[in-house]
């Protein structure tokens, strides 16, 4: 059993605390891709998956599952970002390789792709070893996911989790 999420928010690798340190040491922020779309996943979203998962454990062997994610264009979370702290941020060189969008879904993955409900949340179940008989009809990308409004990226920006002495 495995989940799949996109960007945990403030987590280890999480472009936040990056540019939290850029911010505080220089006054700006440096970014590699303004116009590249990521998926972005609370702590507890990401906690509520695997919680899930595994009380599910028995349906969901083998298996891979998600949820549908909000997604933000780093622009937008600068944007609001700058706005709130009175400051700027600049583009920087981006690491080779570097894409525009995430997939939590690709286009191979569809015949093997299927929804299920736990609870009142709806999940994504990919098996690879076997088709599914109602597949999802479209990739799941952060183009085509739906946008953290302004207020959720302020929300995300001023709840970083607490630091443990």
């Amino acid at each position: 059993l495995c989940v799949r999420y996109g960007n945990v928010a403030w987590s280890t690798g999480s472009v936040l605390p990056i540019w939290r340190k850029m911010l505080k040491e220089n006054g700006v922020i440096g970014t590699a891709g303004p116009e590249m779309v990521r998926f972005f996943f609370t702590v507890d979203d990401a906690v509520d998956l695997v919680l899930t998962a595994f009380a599910n454990a028995h349906d969901l062997h083998g298996k891979v599952v998600g949820m549908r994610m909000k997604s933000a264009r780093m622009k937008d979370i600068l944007d609001v970002w700058v706005k709130q702290e009175n400051a700027r941020y600049e583009q920087i060189v981006g690491r080779p390789g570097e894409r525009e969008l995430e997939y939590l879904i690709g286009e191979l993955e569809l015949p093997y792709t299927t929804e299920k409900k736990y609870g009142n949340v709806s999940y994504f179940v990919i098996s690879f070893n076997q088709i599914v008989e109602y597949p999802i009809k479209e990739v799941l990308s952060s183009g085509n996911a739906l946008r953290l409004t302004s207020d959720e990226i302020l929300s995300i920006i001023n709840n970083p989790p607490v630091e443990e002495l």
